[in-house]
Parts: structure tokens; C-alpha cells; sequence
């Protein structure tokens, strides 16, 4: 049952991050982006995308991995919008993922610390 699960959530971050870069590459702004900002929506993005990543693997070395590549997403999203024509480069954004990831990453990393303190029930 684990694999399984484990599987859907692969499936389900997979498809999530599809849909950011179609989101962020896309010529029309998305009403929910309007209505929350831009930068709210960068790093609410790359937030769950990290969050999703950290559920996957099981290793701090792995972690630190995922968070670098999407940090690098992030860059890479920003390059490829200033080549569109309708879209514009801006370090802000940038900036907005990697504060995303790196939030994410520091919530699961209490959260370990905080589970770990637990005590356990016998």
C-alpha cells in the first residue's frame, strides 16, 4: 500500500509542476494570480511543488537536491518567459520561488524535529 501511495504522490507532483510551468509560460494571466498577486503565487507554487518533493524522497541529501532543482525551475521559468514576447523576466519572481522552496523546506524540516522530540507511546 505504501508503493502505491507513494506512486500517486509522484503522479500528483508530476502533473502539479506540468501545470505551474504551462501556468507560468501561459500568454493569459490566471484570475486566481490576479486575485492573489504575482508573487503570492510564486511562492504558494514552488512551495507545494517542494512540499511534494519532500514527501517523495527519503533522504536529506535528496531533499537539498530537490530543493536546488526547483530553485533552478524557478531561473529557468523566468529565462524562457523573457523569450516569449508576451511575458516578461523579472528577479522578483526568482526570488518569490526560491523564498517558496526554501519555506516549505524549513517547514518539513521543524516538522522532523518536532516529530522526532516526540515522545513515543508504548
Amino acid at each position: 500500500m505504501l508503493k502505491a501511495r507513494r506512486a500517486f504522490v509522484v503522479m500528483f507532483a508530476c502533473v502539479f509542476i506540468a501545470v505551474a510551468i504551462y501556468l507560468f509560460l501561459t500568454p493569459r494571466e490566471v484570475r486566481l494570480v490576479a486575485l492573489v498577486g504575482d508573487k503570492v503565487a510564486h511562492v504558494g507554487a514552488f512551495g507545494l511543488m517542494m512540499l511534494f518533493c519532500s514527501a517523495v524522497v527519503t533522504s536529506k541529501r535528496a531533499t537539498a537536491w530537490c530543493a536546488l532543482v526547483l530553485i533552478a525551475l524557478g531561473v529557468l521559468i523566468e529565462l524562457l518567459q523573457s523569450l516569449t514576447g508576451y511575458r516578461d523576466f523579472e528577479a522578483d519572481d526568482m526570488l518569490a520561488d526560491a523564498a517558496g522552496v526554501l519555506a516549505a523546506w524549513a517547514a518539513v524540516a521543524i516538522s522532523a524535529i518536532v516529530d522526532a522530540k516526540r515522545p513515543t507511546s508504548s
